[in-house]
């Protein structure tokens, strides 16, 4: 997977993440539910999405370390201005580990996937 690829594939990624909390708010559970009625977002069916992205998250969840993870987890799991997400780093450091988190990923999950393909 090429470097743009991959940052396509992070926004999937990301559509895939917020799609999964939506449909596990709970917001029609018991008596909530028997006020309001039942919640559009459990109801409907979850969207298909590629396999690759199941494989990324358990990646990400699991093997992922700290130091690549964060980087990732900021700049795109938490909302908000990029300025806000720096904290006391210039954001000319803040997108150089960002870049470096992003490459390393892409680059660790390639040989994952290689290694699984190849077993």
């Amino acid at each position: 997977m090429t470097e743009a690829d991959f940052r396509l594939f992070l926004q999937r990624w990301v559509d895939w993440v917020f799609d999964q909390s939506l449909h596990g708010l709970g917001y029609s559970q018991c008596s909530y539910a028997e006020r309001v009625g039942v919640s559009t977002s459990t109801s409907d069916p979850l969207r298909d999405w590629e396999p690759e992205i199941l494989q990324w998250d358990e990646f990400y969840r699991t093997v992922l370390p700290p130091t690549v993870k964060e980087p990732l987890r900021l700049c795109y799991l938490v909302p908000g201005p990029e300025k806000r997400k720096y904290g006391n780093k210039s954001s000319r450091d803040y997108y150089q580990v960002l870049l470096f988190a992003r490459e390393t990923a892409r680059l660790m999950f390639n040989r994952h996937m290689e290694k699984k393909e190849a077993a």
